[in-house]
């Protein structure tokens, strides 16, 4: 994985969001949505990784333990932003046109179905406390470990101090099984969802994630496309 700054993702998800809600009319323009992100970015610290353990610490606090500080001083400097460049421009913006991705996919011989990241957390049921050293793993419908979309990721993944006892696992993608559909088109998958310590009861849940209907068997990596899988709580044997 090449070095990411994950605050980038934050930044342009939450332009999204609130151009739907106050400019629904520009929020595809990219040109637009890029020189807000510019002006936030270089008024943020970055957030670097390289690779699952510095993307799972990140996006496990940003789900579970999110600052509000920090979440306000972004949507507040969006706002700025937004003002500043959508009222200064000379020309006048009209939306980028949205690709098409209603390509049926019945004339091809194989499609596949592309995951998300799975992300969770791991907590003591009394006490709430993180727990160290859980081995978490994702089964398919015979109950075999699945294949992981990258190096990066390991199936059992083991939950650390460092990571707050967050995990994530990211599957790798597999021909679709589930009849025509078209390429882009979302449907639910099962997977099984296990996780194992010596001084806790075994966890084991169906987990349902969205999977992604395309052409290509490609698995590229997207630090946007994620499951919350919620957190997992674990009693003491």
């Amino acid at each position: 994985m090449r070095v990411k700054n994950l605050q980038e993702n934050v930044v342009y998800g939450t332009i999204t969001t609130l151009l739907e809600s106050q400019y629904p009319d520009i929020v595809t323009n990219e040109t637009l949505k890029n020189d807000i992100a510019a002006f936030v970015l270089n008024r943020l610290s970055p957030y670097y990784i390289t690779g699952e353990r510095g993307y799972t610490r990140f996006v496990g606090k940003m789900l579970y333990e999110p600052n509000q500080k920090d979440i306000i001083k972004i949507i507040t400097l969006i706002n700025h932003a937004i003002e500043i460049i959508h009222t200064r421009r000379k020309d006048p913006v009209v939306s980028d046109p949205t690709p098409n991705k209603d390509v049926d996919l019945d004339s091809h011989e194989s499609s596949y179905l592309r995951f998300p990241v799975i992300i969770g957390s791991v907590r003591d049921k009394k006490t709430d406390a993180p727990i160290e050293g859980v081995s978490i793993s994702l089964c398919n419908k015979e109950d075999k470990i699945v294949a992981m979309g990258s190096k990066h990721w390991k199936n059992p993944a083991v939950t650390q101090s460092n990571t707050l006892a967050y995990f994530s696992l990211w599957p790798n993608s597999v021909p679709n099984s589930q009849g025509r559909m078209y390429d882009g088109q979302l449907v639910d998958h099962q997977f099984r969802l296990k996780a194992e310590h010596g001084s806790y009861q075994d966890y084991n849940s169906e987990i349902t994630v969205p999977a992604e209907c395309c052409i290509s068997s490609l698995h590229e990596f997207n630090c946007d496309n994620f499951h919350d899988a919620g957190i997992l709580k674990l009693t003491k044997n």
